[in-house]
């Protein structure tokens, strides 16, 4: 069972994690969650001249806008997620019998199958979401939420990032 324990007067949090990993949670940049919409312009939808009034409008029924949207949902959801987790979580402690991450057991089998872990952030977040959370989206919902709940953001907008990411997830 996931749980979390508030420590430092609510400033600092300690989630357990179904695996056992304890993860201390920080508060993040509001700056953050702005630039990511700025890296990820949403789509405009294409125009079309409505032949009931011959006024040109925005056609949100184009089936490339759809998709575009759909991408967009998805990239600035699993960004969020990937950024909360690198800038808004450390390692706490480690069960005995987990892997850990400095092993390269598991990092070199992602590698095979195709992820890049060139970097500390990387391997940091690959570890995070592939290993230490493996077991329950849960896991991903609680830590973004508690992130966020530290970090200022709307708890909606956490919510709607996390439905995406299991949408993604394919669970």
């Amino acid at each position: 069972m996931v749980k979390v324990n508030v420590v430092d007067n609510s400033k600092t949090r300690e989630i357990t994690l179904v695996s056992g990993v304890v993860l201390k949670i920080h508060k993040i940049s509001s700056m953050l969650f702005g630039d990511l919409t700025r890296r990820y312009p949403k789509p405009k939808a294409p125009k079309w001249t409505n032949p009931d009034t011959g006024k040109e409008e925005d056609n949100f029924d184009d089936p490339s806008f759809i998709t575009a949207q759909a991408d967009w949902n998805v990239n600035i959801s699993m960004s969020m997620i990937d950024n909360m987790i690198i800038m808004g979580t450390e390692i706490g402690t480690v069960p005995e019998d987990f892997p850990t991450l400095e092993s390269t057991d598991w990092s070199d089998n992602l590698e095979a199958g195709g992820f890049v872990i060139s970097n500390k952030a990387k391997r940091y977040l690959a570890w995070v979401k592939y290993i230490a959370c493996a077991n329950s989206d849960d896991d991903i919902a609680l830590l973004t939420e508690e992130v966020g709940k530290l970090s200022g953001v709307a708890e909606k907008d956490v919510d709607e990032a996390v439905d995406r990411f299991r949408d993604n997830s394919g669970r």
